[in-house]
């Protein structure tokens, strides 16, 4: 897992959003 963490990271916010609901705004602060 220690893996996916920073990969999530790494990779664009799309993953995360779809994974957690945090991922939404996150994703906004991300890409601005």
């Amino acid at each position: 897992m220690s893996l996916s963490e920073p990969d999530i990271d790494l990779l664009p916010p799309q993953s995360t959003a779809k994974e957690t609901d945090c991922g939404e705004p996150r994703k906004q602060g991300v890409f601005s």
